[in-house]
């Protein structure tokens, strides 16, 4: 959801307010999350097979609750029915309530959510509140970005601060805005701890990015199309975050696919068409992205292996 409003006083540019509101989403996987712990007869050892994308965190949280070593847990992935993110961190309570169930009885136990347990426990995608501000001048090139994001993190922090991270890392989308100036914030609220979820905070910066050049286009009467195609990154150029874009390949891209897929004639036919009919509407659209893969913390983009070679 968008809304916006115009206020400039210098005829040479514009400047566009607005307010962007981004839902949350269920991860729905196929299979809930579940877990199953076998206590080993001595020294606290125990054995943990969960669904869960975060095998060292859940070893290292089921270690604190059972009070041993971490080194005493074994934790293993046989394989998930899904995890988009849902399974990062919030398989872990299921794990710990496991293993503290397990440490008790002396005995194997297992446990899966059902559906409503699951949603109404594990977290959903953040919902975003964004009021941005941008300056562009009556050509369409983009001159300033001023704004506020709201992270809807809920009852507790998780990995809101991460993901408000990645979306303002991602608030500029593919453009070149000389002046940018935006500040996230993690809101606590009384839903479910919202967490982890495919893009990790990026779609939700895209959107907001996205939002702010639709209103540029439609004040300025200009197409969109052309609009994105103006203010793109340039290979070498750095980003607000001050990332130089080495192998960077959009625009080509963008122009290939407008190409290959007769992007203008099917513009003119949908437009043609929603001229012809009332009640019944077609729509067309191209969006060009950037995605920031690995860790904003950079230590922890690393990975290591131990080779034993026998004779």
């Amino acid at each position: 959801m968008a809304m916006s409003k115009r206020h400039s006083q210098d005829p040479n540019n514009v400047v566009l307010s607005g307010v962007a509101r981004i839902g949350g989403q269920e991860h729905f996987y196929l299979e809930t999350n579940a877990c199953v712990v076998v206590p080993k007869p001595e020294d606290g050892e125990m054995e943990v097979w969960s669904g869960t994308q975060n095998p060292s965190e859940t070893q290292a949280y089921v270690a604190q609750v059972t009070g041993v070593q971490a080194n005493k847990i074994v934790s293993k992935v046989k394989r998930m029915g899904g995890g988009f993110g849902g399974k990062e961190t919030r398989s872990i309570q299921l794990a710990g309530i496991c293993a503290t169930a397990a440490k008790k009885a002396g005995k194997p136990v297992r446990c899966m959510l059902n559906r409503d347990e699951d949603i109404m426990t594990s977290g959903q995608r953040h919902p975003f509140l964004a009021r941005w501000k941008v300056a562009v001048t009556k050509d369409g090139k983009l001159q300033a970005l001023d704004a506020d994001v709201f992270n809807n993190g809920g009852w507790s922090q998780d990995l809101s601060a991460a993901v408000v991270d990645r979306a303002l890392s991602h608030v500029d989308g593919v453009y070149k805005i000389p002046n940018v100036h935006v500040r996230g914030r993690i809101c606590k609220t009384n839903t479910v701890s919202n967490t982890a979820f495919r893009g990790f905070g990026g779609p939700q910066g895209m959107f907001i990015a996205e939002t702010y050049m639709e209103e540029v286009a439609d004040h300025l009467k200009i197409p969109i199309e052309k609009l994105r195609e103006i203010n793109m990154y340039q290979p070498g150029e750095t980003t607000h975050f001050k990332q130089a874009l080495q192998d960077w390949y959009v625009p080509l891209m963008w122009k290939q696919v407008l190409q290959e897929s007769e992007y203008d004639k099917r513009r003119k036919e949908v437009e043609e068409f929603n001229k012809k009919n009332k009640w019944k509407k077609r729509g067309l659209s191209i969006i060009p992205t950037k995605f920031g893969i690995s860790f904003t913390a950079l230590f922890l983009n690393q990975a290591g292996a131990l080779v034993h070679v026998y004779p």
